[in-house]
């Protein structure tokens, strides 16, 4: 078995060592995790990541290693997702360094983006001034789908899991997209407080002593590891 995790900061390990620290591969989760599994692992994950760079990191993986001769039955997947209020562009100048020219845009980085082409912040403020809640959640919801459905496509096991405190919509007017939505694969999809952040803190985890954005040390990830783990043996999500 090969476990491939995708996700946001709060996968690649981000500021465990250091402020501003984009990732730490060999402290984060997806690590700790592969060791309790028995297996290898990759870990696509980088800070600022959206639910689009997970689907097109994630798609573009599995269609390199099946290109390769690599094949995907031996992969084991788990998501966990950063929520709605992020997108990226490509960019051919200036794009993100840790992200191969894609630039994440993140609702309420205004400073950030300001540094950029002047053409790039408009786009990024239009966008989150017309951003609705519906259409994010809608989008959330569509992108849940999409990757689930390409998983059971290949037959590769998988689990998601929300990093974000934004959940899916459960509201009646959500009903159609919802009722596509494995639960059992993603647990914590409609549920108040099982994200990632919360359940730490509900353990009486606190962040890193560097971190300025809510991002926890390796005591948190061991214990976010162990959690998968136990959920992964009771369910029977994948024979470890």
């Amino acid at each position: 078995m090969f476990l491939l995790a995708n996700g946001c900061s709060h996968t690649a390990g981000a500021e465990i060592e250091f402020t501003y620290q984009n990732n730490c591969y060999d402290k984060a989760w997806p690590k700790h995790l592969a060791n309790k599994l028995g297996c290898d692992h990759v870990n696509l994950a980088v800070s600022g990541a959206s639910n689009h760079r997970i689907i097109r990191t994630t798609i573009d993986f599995i269609g390199k290693r099946i290109n390769e001769g690599k094949g995907f039955k031996d992969i084991f997947a788990i998501i966990c997702w950063p929520g709605a209020y992020r997108t990226e562009l490509f960019l051919e100048e200036n794009g993100d360094p840790h992200q191969g020219k894609w630039q994440p845009l993140v609702v309420g980085n205004n400073d950030t983006y300001k540094k950029l082409d002047r053409e790039v912040f408009n786009y990024y403020r239009y966008w989150a001034m017309t951003y609705t809640y519906h259409q994010a959640m809608v989008q959330y919801a569509l992108d849940v789908i999409t990757l689930q459905n390409y998983f059971m496509t290949y037959n590769i096991p998988y689990l998601f899991w929300r990093a974000s405190t934004t959940r899916l919509d459960p509201n009646k007017k959500m009903k159609s997209y919802n009722i596509q939505i494995n639960k059992k694969r993603f647990p914590s999809a409609f549920e108040k407080d099982s994200d990632f952040t919360t359940l730490l803190s509900y353990y009486g985890y606190k962040p890193s002593e560097f971190s300025k954005y809510n991002h926890f040390g390796e005591d948190g990830q061991i214990k976010f590891a162990e959690l998968l783990f136990n959920y992964i043996q009771d369910n029977q999500i994948v024979s470890c």
